[in-house]
């Protein structure tokens, strides 16, 4: 019998949250910034080489 109530409190906290459960889109977007960041960086550092950044960046934009 109190299953119902907690059950539609949860299902209208699901509807009236921001992001409905999932990742939004502006989320991937800074991921993926952050991840040429990183490379950027790697590739500034010596870390990596050209050939190296030039692959992986064509990845991300790929993504």
């Amino acid at each position: 019998m109190m299953f119902f109530p907690i059950l539609l409190v949860i299902l209208l906290f699901m509807f009236f949250n921001d992001n409905h459960g999932g990742r939004r889109y502006d989320d991937y977007r800074e991921d993926r910034g952050r991840a040429k960041e990183i490379l950027d960086r790697r590739f500034a550092e010596g870390e990596i080489s050209e050939e190296e950044y030039l692959r992986r960046r064509s990845m991300l934009r790929e993504r």
